[in-house]
């Protein structure tokens, strides 16, 4: 089965977007899906977090986990959501790999995060602002799934838009990426919402002034490639003979 066959499949179909959708990926890099999962869901998926985080031990202040596929079924929607493929593969064609989903949720009392773009050591960039980037040029993408309502409190994420499009780093034009940006739009949502962005895209989170830790996973995707370049993305035998041949598509068999 192609990749291509597994998407249709999966119940993703050229108008799974709307065309204002479609434009917003494109123009502005990233794209904001109210009410893709339920509160049940976010509280299953937290909960699972949780267990993993006191299994695995990951550490205190900042726990992570990663290739949550693995490790629970409730994770499933966030590589087959039809309306989330959708996202992923207009902003990097059809033919696209799943680099898993894992999981390192903001910490309590903690500052903002410096602007920055995901997998930086393997996108090419030129340090020339005024050279715009071709669809084409677009390797990866991530996903930002909402556990919890996303406050101007607890360090919700903000997002310079436009700027996946430029060849340009945060860190090369700014004094401080942790500072505000004056372009910047911090992204508010309820539980059950979903931003998509380009992987280009400047991003960060701001600060969480919270006691509490910001709950959320990340479902990130990247253009498919014949060589397996890490073990993000890897099924493990078992959950590979869970899945459906069209969800196994989207992996790396272990």
């Amino acid at each position: 089965m192609t990749v291509k066959e597994a998407l249709f499949h999966l119940g993703v179909r050229e108008n799974t977007l709307t065309d204002l959708e479609k434009v917003k990926l494109d123009e502005e890099g990233f794209l904001v899906i109210e009410n893709l999962f339920s509160e049940w869901e976010a509280v299953s998926m937290a909960s699972a977090m949780n267990g993993l985080f006191e299994q695995e031990k990951t550490g205190f202040l900042q726990p992570r986990c990663i290739n949550m596929q693995n490790k629970s079924s409730v994770f499933d929607i966030c590589f087959k959501h039809p309306r989330f493929l959708a996202a992923i593969v207009h902003i990097l064609g059809d033919n696209i790999r799943s680099l898993g989903i894992h999981a390192s949720p903001k910490p309590p009392c903690n500052e903002n995060q410096a602007l920055h773009t995901d997998g930086q050591t393997e996108l090419l960039y030129t340090h020339v602002f005024h050279q715009i980037r071709s669809k084409e040029e677009f390797k990866l993408a991530n996903s930002v799934w909402m556990l919890t309502d996303f406050t101007e409190e607890n360090g919700a994420t903000r997002v310079i838009p436009g700027t996946h499009l430029i060849k340009v780093l945060p860190s090369d034009i700014m004094k401080d990426p942790k500072a505000s940006h004056p372009d910047e739009q911090i992204i508010y949502g309820k539980t059950g919402s979903v931003i998509i962005f380009n992987a280009y895209l400047w991003h960060g989170m701001t600060r969480n002034r919270t006691p509490f830790y910001r709950m959320n996973v990340n479902s990130f995707w990247r253009k498919r490639e014949s060589n397996r370049r890490n073990d993000w993305g890897v099924l493990t035998t078992e959950a590979w003979n869970q899945l459906n041949e069209s969800e196994r598509c989207l992996f790396w068999e272990a």
